[in-house]
């Protein structure tokens, strides 16, 4: 026992060179174990995209590769020791690393297997959910078609009511436009010469309208130029009426020019 610790203690040249490339022997043996290893973790069916869930397995993996060159840097940096020249004591210390390095890479795979089950659970718990969003979906697209369907049909009865309800309005308008205007012809007429005495008109000559006539400018006006819906009182317009409809609140003067009115919005 003494004479094998003194030859590790003080090996000669040709012993260390031996002692190292026995040692990288090995170690290229080892390297091919981890590879067989790793090719058969890669050779598992992937489970396709699945989003951040990659992202803690991928950082596991990441760790495991830095501290894997690490300890390959350190090895070439380290400078070879002679080993045992005696078979049975080399062999045993062998036989501890490469069971180290199984156990460790056991480990991993034990790991990787976990989280493949628990990430296939999680797909299929996404299927089901998936599953009823579909169902989900086919319900409301369903009730959406029905009610497109019954809204075609009542459609073309709300179109009806309103072309009713159009002919209606227009028949209306027109009863009152000749109600208007037989209220109007009757108790305010053209001006004569004897109601342009009466009312002490300066200028008896000129011809006026009729307070419908000037009613109807200011209607047309409003209607179809509602930017400016004034209109400028001239020599035709019979001053009497022009007031009487400023004092009844029928007719608005323009703020700015005495000479321009408007009618009421009153259908606003």
């Amino acid at each position: 026992m003494m004479d094998e610790e003194e030859v590790i203690l003080s090996p000669n040249l040709s012993q260390t060179r031996q002692a190292e490339t026995e040692l990288r022997n090995e170690c290229e043996t080892l390297w091919v174990q981890v590879n067989k290893i790793h090719e058969r973790v890669n050779s598992e069916p992937t489970l396709g995209v699945l989003g951040d869930t990659e992202q803690p397995m991928l950082q596991i993996l990441q760790a495991k590769s830095k501290r894997l060159e690490a300890e390959v840097h350190t090895l070439d940096a380290k400078e070879p020791q002679a080993l045992p020249t005696n078979p049975t004591i080399l062999k045993a210390l062998l036989q501890k690393e490469l069971s180290k390095s199984n156990q460790e890479l056991e480990q991993t795979l034990a790991f990787i297997q976990a989280q493949r089950k628990e990430l296939e659970e999680d797909l299929t718990r996404e299927k089901g959910v998936l599953e009823q969003h579909y169902e989900v979906k086919r319900t409301l697209q369903s009730k959406l078609e029905a009610a497109e369907d019954g809204t075609e049909t009542s459609r073309s009865s709300q179109e009806k009511e309103l072309h009713q309800q159009r002919k209606s309005a227009a028949e209306h308008q027109k009863k009152l436009m000749r109600n208007l205007a037989a209220f109007v012809s009757k108790h305010f007429p053209k001006p004569t010469e004897k109601t342009k005495q009466t009312a002490g008109s300066e200028q008896r000559s000129k011809e006026y309208m009729s307070l419908l006539e000037i009613l109807e400018i200011l209607m047309n006006k409003c209607m179809d130029s509602e930017s400016d819906p004034y209109v400028a009182v001239d020599e035709t317009c019979w001053p009497p009426y022009i007031e009487l409809l400023l004092r009844c609140g029928i007719a608005l003067r323009h703020p700015q020019d005495y000479k321009r009115i408007r009618l009421v919005p009153f259908h606003l």
